[in-house]
Formats: structure tokens, C-alpha cells, sequence
């Protein structure tokens, strides 16, 4: 039998060997967490850049970017089993992977979600304080008679204004009309005049001696003047055309009715294409800049440059250039790498034609062009004799000129020296079907809209204070194209924290907000209307694309208006006009409610309301809107079949608006915190195509 023995017993340790112990293992610690130290970088103070200047490893901005590529699964091992093995049965072996080394956020991503939500609580509460406000009005309509004169003063005061208005351009024809007619006489008395002094004086002799009358100085300093301006010096003009993805149909007819223009012999003429990115629509085989190289301006000079300009974003864009000729009329066709949108376009060419027309002196001027750039556009324009161009003529690539639309903007811009701006009368392009729903209600939009408040502005005030970009004509001076107005405030890029307003005005209405920023500027210019200078656009044919496209124009034309009422150097009219244009915008629901309620009461009491005067009065005056804007069927279409267009949208316009006008607001609304452009501008990605703004491919020096 087996003699058990006792296991051999180990004695406790003492004290001071625990003490021992205990410092052994707390230095291994500390040596340990010295090397891991050692190996990595210091921490860099925020408050102290010295320290992190004298830190003596390299710092770098995307350091954890670095690291996280260094430490991508692809490089890291297994952590491989524990071979240890110890005196007892018990064993550990692992099989766990390290999980991936990412940062636990992306600040771009962060900032643009705080950013999105900010403007989506803007938008709910904008929704919330109209329907308030709607509602509220409505409730106290209904609930308490005795104020129904509140009620009467925000119904009255738009159509009150309007009927201002139309009375002004009336007395304004009446007075125009006497004026020329008294001329008229003056001129012939004045004549009669003088031809009977040089009989009595010359025996008989009416005429000199080469046969002609030679008028006084006197009387036709105005007349030669004007002549000797029109003959001797002919402005030098560029013709600016912005694309993005336009057809090639498209394309050509835009193109073919600028170089068929009439009236402008001895005028330097050139066209500037600037594309903006590389884009294709739907059923597009190409996008926009191939189809202009290879199918419309065929060959011709190219030139890359990789550093072209800096964008309205600030960084630099890449663009490809190309000069030639199209139909005899010199070109230069600017394509952008990447989509910046067209006022980055628009900026990009205004500042181009500024800087080259006050170039002299110019020595250290810091401008958006690379010097490379600059001087290739510039040796360019100046070949073809528009070195210092005097005008600018806008257009859309989706909209035809009539033969003497640019005649009849030159013609009405040299009027007063102090108009710098000049827009045509945009009509709707009916194309092959002359009585269709939606371009007959949108070509009744554009005559009352064109036939009232603009002509308005064009004749009594001076301030049109919207030169549609289809149809313009802008002088190139430092009140249009300064770097005050086109850098500091019209190429504004919007901030992420930025109010919803100004990404608003930062995205949409970039006609009508250069038009203000020139106003507050320089209160002294002003704009016209020439209703002679006709142009032609295509209009939306579906509701995805009318929405999006009037939802652009509410919202970008009523920020506009609402900033207006407090811009320094604005004239009290328009100031006017601004308050009621917001005002009316702001309770269309109520006065979509109060019509309806007009309509009960006529039903219920006709014969009585008839003997309110306030109820008269008030119907006189809304009365007197229509009927003007029935009379601008008589006078503003060309032919007869354009009246019959006319007067057929008008009766339909008439009954539908209310309603498209809610559904409009209602949509802007919903969408407000949206700022891309929808179905206006479809685009199709896809293959090389680049719509999009390549922030992360660009560089900034």
C-alpha cells in the first residue's frame, strides 16, 4: 500500500517581500506605459500652438485619416492562440479579430446634419406662424363682425396698390403723349419760322447752298447726339450664354437666333458659352459640353487648365477652354470640371468682362482668375475686338431671340445715361401646340406680370427690380459687375449655420437679387423694361417640373422682397411695394377664405351688398385689376392670333389661380429647406459625367 506523503506546504509571504513584489510590478507598469508614450505622438494644445510647433514629432491635419489607413484589416494580423501552457489542466486560446480603426465621427457629416436640422426647424416653425396667423384672421372674420374693417384693409391693400399703379401708367401715357405732340407742334412752328426769316432775309432762298435746311444747334443737340452715338460709336458687346444640361436642339436654336440678330452692323460681337459641370439630361447620349465640341462649334482651339479660377465655394475649378467660330460670329466656350450652379457662372463671367474693360491700373489686383487663365480669355476677346466690352447680353440655353431683340435692348438702354440694365419681354415658346393647358396659363403670368407691376417700374420709378436672365442687357460698370456687388454680396456662398433666408437668396431669384444689391448700392442707377425686345422660352409641361420651378421663384422672390423693405439706399415705392408683396404672400389662405366667402354673400344677399359703399368701393377697385389685365390683350401681343392666346389663357387663368396658387405655397413650404433645383434641372449620372460640385477632388491652392 502506497504511503501518502503531505504536499509540501509554502510558507506565506512575509511582509516585506509583498512590498517588493508589489514595487516590481508597479515599475514594469510604468516602464511599460513609458514605451507605449514613446511611441506615440504628444498631444497637441489648442491654447498654446507653440508646443505643438516644438513638438518633435510631425503633426499633421488628417493625422487620424493616417491612422486609420495604417491600421486597415488588410495589415492587421490575427491575434494569433496563446501557446502558454501551465502546470494545471486549465489552458486559454483566443480566436477574436481587432475590430476597425475609424474615427467615431466625421465633422463634415455632423455640421451637415446640424445644419439640416436647423433649417428644418426653421421651416416647421415658418409653417406653424402662418397657419397661426391664417387661422387666427380667419377665426376673427368669422367670429366677430364689428372688425370686418381689418379684414377690408388686407384684402383691399394689394389690389389697392395695383390699381395705384395702373392709374399711374395711364396718366404717365396720357402725359408721354401730350409732351410729343406739343414737340411736335413746337418743332413745326419753329420751322415755319425760320423758313419764312431766310426768305425775308436770302430773296426767296428757303435752302443753302448745297439744297439742304440746316437746323439750329439749338434745337438738335439731343437728336445728334443720339445719332452720332448710334453711327460713330457702336457698343462692343459679348452675348453670354450659361449651360448646363441642355439638348442639342436646344442648344443650336439658342445659338442660331443670337448669330441671326439683326440691326447691330458695326458692332463687335462675340459669344461666351460657360458650361457648368459636366451634366446630360434624361434621354441625353451625351452631356451638354460633348455636344457642344462635337456636334454644335465643331473644331477648334482647346487649352485645360487645371488651376482656372476660384469658385463660388472657394476652391479652385479646373476648366477646359475652346475659340473658334460659329457661323461666322467668333465664340469662346468655357466647360467647368464640376457643377457650381449658374451664379458661380454668371459671377465667373461678370467679373471677367469688369476686369478686362478697367484693366488699366490694375497692377496687384487680386481677382477669382489664375493669371494663366485670365490672359488666354482676355487675347481672346481682344482678336476679336471686344478687349473692353461695353455690354453684356444674357440668355438662357433654352430660350430664342427675336431678330431684333438685342436692337430693341440697345436701342432702349441709351435713353438715360443712368439705366444699366435693360430686360426684354419674355414670352412663352408654344411650340407645336398652340393651345396647350400649361403654356397658355403660364403666358397669361408673364403678360400681367410684364404688363403691370414691371412696366410700372419701368416707367414711373426707374427700378425694375428683375432683369430676367433669358432676356437681358446689362452695362459693364462698377454699379453691375464691381467686385462689391458681384464677390461680396451677389456670389455670396451660404454658411451651414447660416437662416433660411439667406440660403435662399443664396441658391434662387439671382436676377431679381442683383437687381436689389445694385439698387441699395447705387440708389442713383436704374433698369427698364423694352417690351419691343421679345424673347421666347420653354415653360414647364408637368407638375413636378412647375412646382419645383415656382417654388424656386415664390421663395426666391419673396426673401428678396422681405430683405428689400430693409436694405439701406432702397426708395420708399418700392419699399411699398416689397411690405404688400410679402404681406399678400404671407395670407394667401385667408385671402383664399375671404373670396369664398364673398361668393356665399353674393349668393345669399346680392341685391343688399350692392348698397354697402365699402362693399362697392372695394369691388371697383378689384374690378379695375381685371379689367387692366383683360386690356393688356389689346396691346401688348404682336398679332391677332397671340391676342386669341391671350384672352383663352386669360379665362382660364381666371378660374384656376386661386387654387394654384395654394397648392404652390403649400409645396414651398414643405419644401422650403430644400434648395436643390428638382425636376427643373434633372440630371442623369452615370459613366465620366461629373453634375456633381467635386469638393473633395479640388484643391485650394
Amino acid at each position: 500500500m502506497a504511503k501518502l506523503t503531505k504536499p509540501p506546504q509554502i510558507e506565506p509571504p512575509r511582509p516585506e517581500q509583498e512590498t517588493e513584489a508589489g514595487e516590481e510590478k508597479e515599475a514594469a507598469r510604468s516602464a511599460s506605459k513609458d514605451k507605449q508614450r514613446e511611441r506615440l505622438p504628444p498631444p497637441v494644445s489648442l491654447h498654446n500652438p507653440r508646443l505643438a510647433a516644438a513638438a518633435p514629432f510631425p503633426i499633421q491635419r488628417d493625422a487620424p485619416a493616417a491612422r486609420a489607413r495604417s491600421s486597415s484589416p488588410a495589415r492587421r494580423s490575427q491575434t494569433p492562440r496563446s501557446n502558454v501552457t501551465h502546470d494545471s489542466d486549465a489552458s486559454f486560446s483566443s480566436c477574436l479579430q481587432q475590430e476597425e480603426a475609424k474615427l467615431r465621427w466625421d465633422a463634415e457629416r455632423e455640421l451637415e446634419q446640424v445644419s439640416r436640422n436647423l433649417l428644418r426647424l426653421q421651416k416647421w416653425g415658418l409653417i406653424a406662424g402662418l397657419v397661426l396667423l391664417n387661422g387666427g384672421l380667419i377665426y376673427v372674420s368669422l367670429r366677430f363682425r364689428e372688425v370686418y374693417f381689418l379684414s377690408v384693409v388686407l384684402l383691399s391693400t394689394n389690389t389697392a396698390l395695383q390699381a395705384l399703379m395702373i392709374a399711374c401708367i395711364a396718366g404717365h401715357l396720357v402725359a408721354t403723349r401730350l409732351a410729343r405732340l406739343v414737340a411736335r407742334c413746337c418743332c413745326c412752328l419753329s420751322f415755319r419760322r425760320r423758313q419764312g426769316q431766310g426768305q425775308g432775309q436770302q430773296g426767296g432762298r428757303g435752302a443753302d447752298d448745297d439744297g439742304e435746311t440746316r437746323p439750329t444747334t439749338t434745337t438738335t443737340t439731343t437728336t445728334t447726339t443720339t445719332t452720332t452715338t448710334t453711327t460713330t460709336s457702336p457698343e462692343s458687346m459679348v452675348m453670354l450664354l450659361p449651360c448646363y444640361n441642355e439638348t442639342l436642339g436646344e442648344l443650336r436654336r439658342s445659338l442660331d437666333s443670337l448669330v441671326d440678330q439683326e440691326g447691330l452692323d458695326g458692332h463687335a460681337r462675340l459669344i461666351l458659352i460657360v458650361v457648368d459641370g459636366e451634366a446630360r439630361g434624361p434621354g441625353m447620349a451625351k452631356t451638354t459640353q460633348r455636344h457642344l465640341v462635337e456636334d454644335v462649334l465643331g473644331p477648334g482651339a482647346r487649352r485645360a487648365f487645371d488651376n482656372g479660377y476660384r469658385a463660388r465655394d472657394g476652391l479652385l475649378m479646373p476648366v477646359r477652354t475652346q475659340t473658334g467660330s460659329y457661323r461666322g460670329l467668333p465664340y469662346v466656350l468655357v466647360g467647368k470640371r464640376h457643377n457650381q450652379g449658374k451664379r458661380d457662372s454668371l459671377c465667373f463671367a461678370r467679373s471677367l468682362l469688369y476686369h478686362l474693360r478697367h484693366r488699366a491700373g490694375e497692377a496687384g489686383v487680386r481677382t477669382m482668375f489664375s493669371s494663366e487663365l485670365f490672359e488666354h480669355l482676355g487675347g481672346a476677346l481682344v482678336r476679336h475686338g471686344v478687349g473692353r466690352p461695353d455690354v453684356l447680353v444674357g440668355m438662357d440655353a433654352d430660350t430664342v431671340f427675336d431678330a431684333r431683340c438685342v436692337a430693341e435692348l440697345l436701342r432702349a438702354v441709351r435713353r438715360r445715361p443712368a439705366l444699366v440694365g435693360v430686360c426684354g419681354h419674355v414670352c412663352v415658346d408654344f411650340g407645336a401646340r398652340p393651345f396647350g393647358l400649361w403654356s397658355l396659363y403660364q403666358s397669361v403670368e408673364y403678360a400681367q406680370t410684364q404688363g403691370l407691376r414691371r412696366t410700372f417700374q419701368s416707367r414711373i420709378t426707374g427700378k425694375v427690380n428683375c432683369l430676367p436672365g433669358c432676356c437681358q442687357l446689362i452695362r459693364v460698370d462698377e454699379a453691375t459687375f464691381g467686385d462689391a456687388v458681384l464677390r461680396d454680396r451677389f456670389g455670396y456662398c451660404p454658411k451651414p449655420n447660416d437662416v433660411m433666408t439667406r440660403h435662399i437668396m443664396g441658391s434662387y431669384s439671382e436676377d431679381s437679387i442683383h437687381a436689389s444689391i445694385v439698387f441699395s448700392l447705387f440708389p442713383a442707377k436704374q433698369t427698364a423694361q423694352a417690351l419691343r425686345a421679345k424673347a421666347f422660352t420653354v415653360v414647364p409641361q408637368s407638375w413636378p417640373v412647375f412646382l419645383s420651378q415656382r417654388k424656386r421663384w415664390a421663395l426666391g422672390s419673396v426673401s428678396n422682397e422681405f430683405v428689400m423693405i430693409f436694405r439701406p439706399g432702397i426708395i420708399l415705392v418700392e419699399r411699398l411695394q416689397s411690405l404688400v408683396a410679402v404681406t399678400t404672400w404671407a395670407i394667401t389662405p385667408f385671402i383664399a377664405a375671404a373670396v369664398a366667402e364673398l361668393l356665399l354673400l353674393v349668393a345669399r344677399r346680392g341685391p343688399d351688398l350692392f348698397r354697402d359703399p365699402v362693399f362697392l368701393g372695394l369691388i371697383c377697385v378689384l374690378l379695375a385689376r381685371y379689367l387692366y389685365s383683360f386690356c393688356i390683350g389689346f396691346w401688348l401681343p404682336r398679332t391677332n392670333f397671340e391676342r386669341l392666346q391671350y384672352f383663352v389663357g386669360y379665362f382660364f387663368h381666371f378660374f384656376t389661380s386661386p387654387f394654384v396658387n395654394i397648392i404652390v405655397l403649400v409645396y414651398s413650404l414643405l419644401y422650403s429647406d430644400d434648395f436643390k433645383w428638382g425636376k427643373t434641372r434633372e440630371v442623369v449620372a452615370g459613366g465620366e459625367d461629373k453634375a456633381d460640385d467635386g469638393a473633395g477632388l479640388r484643391r485650394t491652392h
